[in-house]
């Protein structure tokens, strides 16, 4: 994993984003690739939408994980 140094030697990691298909979520991948972050996301894609985030998905600094924060009792 790279690491980058912004001011004060703060070390800057890969960014986490639940929720990454839908509109906000999707705005906030777009802003921190812009930033030249790594973006790591979750998303279960029940309300979101796959379309808002095709492009960033061709991009290397985007993962995406399917999944579910309920198990299947629907309780975390």
């Amino acid at each position: 994993m790279s690491r980058r140094y912004g001011w004060n030697g703060v070390i800057f990691m890969p960014c986490f984003i639940t929720g990454a298909a839908g509109f906000i979520g999707s705005s906030l991948v777009d802003r921190l690739l812009a930033d030249g972050e790594a973006v790591n996301c979750w998303d279960n894609s029940s309300t979101g939408q796959q379309a808002f985030i095709a492009d960033a998905l061709k991009g290397p600094r985007l993962k995406l994980v399917r999944g579910a924060n309920l198990n299947s009792t629907g309780r975390i």
